[in-house]
């Protein structure tokens, strides 16, 4: 017993000496706007006004045909085999606690500066809970620890959190950390980036919430929003229109569901999509009007058509600019088809703001696999950008990696996916959740993830874009200097770099390198070309184009 108090009593003062903790406030508040509403019926009591339907396609879903485990390795599976080529550049650590963490992963950036936040939950049956935040400013090379969130006896365990980054009353930047706990509630954290100034404001005071999503519009003002499930299946959603500083009577959705994720839309449209408390045979998407206020909400249950699949996960973004009548959504989920209990993707989508959808097997892991046991389905519609992104993990028990497939497609396009594997660095097994997102400092999509059996968690970015059409040579302050035999590139500081060749048509030639390059000058070789090609560095967001000829 003295060695278990002592051990304690240090684990408490390594704790202290490591830095400060936020644990918000200890008393449990009951603001001024709570007040549950007894007898209220759920806004989906009995609906389903809108309408869904099944794409017809030649092929036929896979994951029904293939028998699991004992399919031929497919292009997704093979790391030597990709199409179109991999361009994923070597992972970076953002963080690794000094412990094995559980927790969900949670991504965002923002949009004014392309900083980029993560935030890692740590649910410790022993310890305090402790939400895990890192911030980088240069697109994901670098990584600096922020001021953790920790649970504990008053406050109590952390159940859920989600890290989002906004924008307030005279654009100050906030960034929100929303967690419910067993205890006090469903609340949230508002700071500066540098955390010099920080509020906590309670939401709601169940102490039964089991899951939270959170999410932002682009409007004017800018509309937070958060929806929670609490342990009884009751799906309930509020907006704040001031920066999370108050949050009005909160929106009954539903009952007996489980699992709801959200998107924000434009024009004051939102998106909540859902799952009965059990095995499902479809999810239930709920969209409202008017920013949450006096809503008017359309319900659809969506890919109802086969009695042999049970959903298990669903995600869902939206468009965030065009006007809500011919908005675009996206739904990626992950079932289990019963008929061999393998389980893969699916997606569905609308382009009418939520009153019809139609749903199919996702076609961008639709081949036989050597394992079918899809998990945690993630979109996102970017902030400055008109691309969905979108990623699930494959686990291999073939091979000695494990596969994040990642993927995007266009809201005027949304059954058109551009495939990309992504070949994780590191084991991800889906062991433990990831995400994905954009910043105005990457040239492309990234994700974070941890690592497998591990406390490390792990960056990685893409970078293809492609050649803008209309793009002019470089000027004469450009940062890379190009003569006959190449292109030398002076780096004042170790960064992201990626340097790739392409044709006159924006396709992809040869590509030179991505990655991250250390200070000093480098040489870039664009190797032997035909016609007309071009050159394109990116160094930490910033692209330059140089166009090449071949000598004759």
């Amino acid at each position: 017993m003295y060695k278990a108090v002592f051990l304690m009593l240090l684990l408490a003062a390594a704790a202290m000496a490591a830095g400060p903790m936020e644990t918000g406030p200890m008393e449990k508040v009951i603001p001024p706007w709570q007040h549950l509403q007894e007898g209220q019926l759920p806004a989906d009591h009995g609906q389903c006004t809108g309408t869904s339907n099944i794409l017809k396609n030649a092929d036929q879903d896979w994951t029904r045909l293939d028998p699991g485990g004992k399919g031929t390795v497919s292009p997704f599976d093979d790391p030597s085999s990709h199409n179109p080529p991999h361009l994923w550049g070597t992972d970076i650590l953002v963080g690794e606690p000094s412990y094995h963490t559980s927790g969900r992963i949670s991504v965002d950036n923002d949009d004014s500066t392309g900083d980029i936040y993560v935030c890692l939950l740590h649910k410790d049956a022993t310890n305090a809970d402790t939400a895990h935040i890192w911030r980088s400013t240069d697109g994901g090379v670098t990584w600096n620890s922020q001021v953790p969130v920790v649970g504990g006896p008053t406050q109590g365990d952390i159940v859920d959190a989600q890290i989002l980054c906004g924008h307030g009353p005279g654009d100050t930047t906030w960034l929100y950390i929303v967690e419910a706990t067993d205890s006090v509630g469903l609340r949230i954290r508002r700071t500066t980036p540098d955390g010099s100034v920080y509020h906590w404001t309670t939401i709601d005071t169940a102490n039964n919430i089991v899951r939270v999503a959170m999410d932002r519009n682009t409007e004017d003002p800018e509309h937070l929003f958060v929806v929670w499930t609490e342990a009884n299946g009751d799906i309930r959603a509020k907006a704040s229109s001031d920066a999370g500083a108050t949050w009005p009577t909160s929106n009954y959705v539903s009952s007996g569901r489980r699992d709801a994720s959200f998107a924000a839309g434009g024009d004051g449209y939102g998106y909540i999509a859902y799952m009965d408390a059990t095995d499902s045979s479809f999810y239930k998407i709920g969209r409202f009007t008017n920013d949450l206020v006096s809503p008017s909400w359309v319900f659809n249950d969506v890919d109802s058509n086969a009695a042999d699949q049970r959903f298990r996960e669903v995600a869902i973004a939206a468009d965030r600019t065009t006007p809500g009548t011919s908005q675009t959504a996206i739904a990626l989920a992950t079932y289990r088809y019963t008929g061999n209990n393998n389980i893969g993707p699916r997606y569905s989508y609308t382009a009418n703001g939520g009153n019809s959808w139609s749903a199919s097997y996702w076609p961008v892991t639709n081949q036989n696999r050597s394992t079918w046991l899809a998990h945690f389905p993630r979109i996102r519609r970017s902030y400055d950008d008109n691309l969905f992104r979108a990623i699930v993990s494959l686990p291999e028990t073939t091979a000695s990696w494990d596969t994040i497939v990642y993927s995007y497609t266009t809201a005027s396009d949304p059954t058109n996916w551009v495939a990309r594997g992504t070949y994780n660095d590191n084991r991800n097994t889906g062991e433990v959740s990831h995400d994905l997102g954009r910043s105005s400092l990457t040239s492309g999509g990234f994700i974070v993830y941890r690592q497998y059996g591990s406390a490390k968690v792990w960056f990685d970015g893409y970078d293809f874009t492609g050649v803008e059409s209309g793009r002019t040579p470089m000027q004469p302050n450009r940062m890379v200097t190009v003569f006959g035999g190449g292109a030398n590139l002076e780096l004042s500081k170790r960064v992201r770099v990626s340097a790739a060749v392409y044709d006159q048509c924006g396709r992809l030639v040869r590509q030179l390198f991505n990655g991250v390059m250390e200070p000093g000058r480098h040489h870039l070789d664009p190797g032997a070309v035909k016609g007309v090609a071009f050159l394109r560095v990116t160094v930490e967001g910033r692209t330059e184009t140089a166009k090449l000829v071949q000598a004759r």
